[in-house]
């Protein structure tokens, strides 16, 4: 036995060759942490979710002199959310109408044609209304209504004569302006 000690050289460079087990290993242990944590993810997602209270309107019924009459509840907070859409609608279609009758002189320049075309993003009808972005009116000679179907299911009306003055009301049938023609109230619940 020779004590020389002898290099070899073939002008490559050595490489380490990747253990496959070990390869296979880290990439199975990838998956499980990117699974757990959408897992997690998602658990956390729908806690929150779970969390949020959307407030549904009830109808309460409400006793009258000639029946009962059915009124939207509201929230300690005051109406509801989808309510409130309803009734900035409402209130945008009768400025509408308004200015349509100041200068025509005549609630006939407030149907659904012409407030189509003042009003932008909202779709009126002689019909009833589904949806607050739906707008049923009607008109007579000295009286023009509207009324609103908000998301909560509570039909928002009013109604505004010749002389300016406006009545509210929540209508409990059908959402039709024709229906709102005779509400009366001075102000909505």
């Amino acid at each position: 036995m020779d004590d020389t000690f002898a290099f070899r050289s073939t002008g490559r460079p050595l490489r380490r060759r990747v253990d496959p087990v070990a390869l296979k290993a880290a990439i199975a242990a990838f998956i499980v942490v990117l699974a757990v944590g959408l897992f997690a993810r998602w658990v956390i997602a729908s806690e929150r979710a779970s969390q949020v209270h959307k407030p549904v309107a009830e109808r309460v019924g409400v006793q009258v002199l000639q029946g009962v009459e059915t009124v939207a509840a509201q929230s300690p907070a005051g109406p509801l959310r989808e309510d409130v859409v309803a009734q900035k609608v409402a209130d945008r279609t009768l400025r509408a109408a308004q200015k349509a009758f100041a200068k025509g002189g005549s609630f006939a320049d407030a149907g659904p044609g012409q407030l189509n075309q003042l009003v932008p993003g909202i779709t009126f009808t002689d019909g009833p209304s589904q949806a607050p972005s739906i707008v049923s009116v009607a008109s007579t000679g000295d009286a023009w209504a509207a009324a609103v179907m908000s998301d909560a299911g509570t039909c928002w009306q009013l109604r505004v004569n010749a002389g300016g003055r406006v009545a509210y009301g929540i209508g409990a049938e059908a959402c039709t302006g024709a229906t709102a023609l005779a509400v009366s109230d001075l102000s909505w619940p």
